[in-house]
């Protein structure tokens, strides 16, 4: 999505596909985003530390704050997680990176609401 591809055209092709599928076999649907290295909470994203951009970029915060706007409208989940495992963030990633954990899921839950939607939202 750095690159200029619309959030909404990934959430479209990515994870609407499978919601559906799992709304047609009447399973609620839950969403959770991860904002850091789901295997190793001390580091960022390495697809990202590999284009050379960080989560404590302004310019990151804000294409990820789209990306969730648009999995709250399309995909529509019961529930929308905005950031996995804070605490362990918290404690083993730089302060630097927590603090923009922090602002991240703070903007796009007000991102979210100011866009009318009322998807129930949580942090692990």
């Amino acid at each position: 999505m750095l690159n200029g591809i619309d959030p909404d055209f990934i959430v479209s092709f990515t994870i609407l596909p499978l919601t559906n599928v799992y709304r047609s076999l009447g399973k609620q649907v839950v969403i959770e985003t991860d904002l850091t290295n789901g295997v190793d909470r001390t580091a960022e994203s390495p697809s990202l530390l590999a284009l050379g951009h960080s989560i404590t970029e302004d310019t990151v915060q804000k294409v990820y704050r789209r990306y969730a706007v648009s999995i709250a409208r399309l995909a529509a989940p019961a529930y929308l997680g905005l950031a996995s495992e804070t605490n362990l963030i918290r404690l083993a990633a730089s302060p630097a990176v927590y603090a923009a954990v922090v602002r991240m899921t703070n903007d796009a839950a007000a991102d979210i609401r100011n866009a009318g939607n009322a998807t129930p939202l949580y942090i692990s």
